[in-house]
């Protein structure tokens, strides 16, 4: 078991922007493209009635009752995936820029700041803070090596991130996530409120949509 007095926040250094990209990208893939987000997909009112005409169809063309009931849902679950998929190779293309090289992005900039936590020498984790104001920040890019979750290296850089945002005079920090995944309880867990939540709406499919909650927290 981990012990968390041997991990070490840090930020950034220019040789590790490679390393944390891979760690985002892999953490964000691994979080995305999951049965229970394929599944969650597939249970929503838009991808059932679609299943049921189209199962409705095809019982009407075929009289096969095996291949109408197995038929539409097998399509929806790959056309599921291939949301999931299409969902996070947007992420990668919109915040190529940023992802490309970490380090040129965030060094030395007076609106941003990245950290790696580190174990026994290895990059762990990851996050990072942008102003939006002079007492407004938003959290971006946290993300842990999947060997070390629900080990308490999340919650430990968000504390790392709030002290710093409190020794320079910011009030509040949110963020933007999907509810894939667990992230989001691990923000509410460390004292962030929902403030809003909508369906965004991966391509304009039946079912694709995600839905994106806004959390904050007041320092």
């Amino acid at each position: 078991m981990m012990e968390r007095s041997d991990i070490v926040i840090r930020e950034l250094r220019q040789d590790e922007s490679h390393e944390v990209r891979e760690l985002i990208l892999t953490g964000l893939f691994r979080d995305t493209l999951t049965l229970q987000n394929t599944f969650g997909l597939m249970s929503s009112r838009e991808s059932c009635l679609w299943m049921a005409t189209v199962s409705t169809i095809f019982y009407m063309l075929s009289h096969s009752v095996v291949l109408s009931a197995l038929l539409p849902p097998f399509v929806a679950f790959l056309a599921s995936l291939g949301y999931l998929w299409g969902d996070y190779r947007q992420y990668v293309l919109e915040s190529q820029s940023e992802i490309q090289d970490l380090y040129a992005w965030y060094a030395n900039m007076s609106d941003r700041k990245f950290w790696v936590a580190l174990y026994r020498q290895e990059v762990i984790g990851s996050v990072a803070l942008q102003k939006t104001s002079e007492t407004v920040a938003e959290l971006k890019k946290m993300s842990v090596h999947y060997k070390y979750r629900r080990q308490g290296v999340g919650k430990l850089m968000v504390k790392y991130l709030e002290d710093y945002c409190r020794s320079v005079g910011i009030r509040e920090v949110f963020m933007s996530t999907s509810n894939f995944g667990h992230g989001h309880r691990l923000y509410q867990r460390c004292g962030y409120v929902i403030k809003a939540e909508f369906l965004r709406r991966i391509v304009p499919l039946p079912g694709a949509w995600v839905t994106i909650l806004q959390l904050a927290k007041e320092l």
